[in-house]
């Protein structure tokens, strides 16, 4: 695969973790009741690994001779603020959901960059590891 390619891929998945919907909870001011702690510690954590995907997306794209394009926003979550956390939980698990499908899709189109895919992979791991949790906790709530 030429390196454009792969850098266009990696670039939007970088866009959508940067829009991953748990940075964006924790960026805004949701309120926590007692119930949402377990869900609000969660986030918390998917959120510090966001960053850190965010960095590795980043690394990669200027081994490959690319730049990151702009940051990409999630501005479908203007809504959070003020919101009771748990309220959010069925877009969370959309929103890991929609990263699982993505990240799985773009360590197939890299392919032909084995370590390239390779960490794009763990990343799909660890988002769908997320995932499993969001789904535990949104059973709990539910019940």
């Amino acid at each position: 695969m030429e390196n454009q390619r792969a850098v266009a891929v990696l670039r939007e998945l970088l866009r959508l973790e940067q829009c991953n919907v748990a940075v964006r909870l924790v960026e805004s001011t949701v309120f926590i009741s007692r119930a949402s702690t377990q869900l609000q510690r969660a986030i918390t954590a998917f959120a510090s690994a966001s960053v850190k995907y965010c960095e590795s997306l980043t690394e990669l794209i200027r081994e490959l001779g690319g730049e990151p394009g702009p940051r990409g926003g999630n501005l479908s979550s203007a809504d959070f603020h003020f919101m009771e956390l748990s309220i959010a939980l069925p877009r969370l698990l959309s929103g890991h959901e929609s990263l699982v499908r993505y990240y799985r899709a773009g360590a197939a189109k890299l392919g032909d960059l084995p370590d390239i895919s390779a960490i794009v992979a763990r990343i799909a791991d660890e988002h769908q590891q997320e995932l499993s949790t969001i789904r535990e906790i949104h059973s709990a709530h539910a019940a």
